[in-house]
């Protein structure tokens, strides 16, 4: 998983709520936009928590 795959899907789902969604994957709000910025790295259980959420939105990374 990388920055624009994340960015594509909170673009394509505009009513996710970003806090919502970072609270769901047990990570905090802060840290989901420095994700999103990229200024913080994609660690393999980062993605793996991002991945799990966002299936359950029916969207595949």
């Amino acid at each position: 998983m990388n920055t624009k795959q994340l960015e594509k899907f909170f673009e394509e789902r505009p009513a996710i709520n970003k806090t919502v969604f970072a609270k769901e994957c047990g990570i905090s709000r802060q840290y989901l936009l420095l994700l999103l910025k990229g200024e913080r790295p994609f660690t393999e259980s980062v993605t793996e928590k991002l991945r799990e959420q966002i299936r359950k939105y029916g969207y595949e990374i």
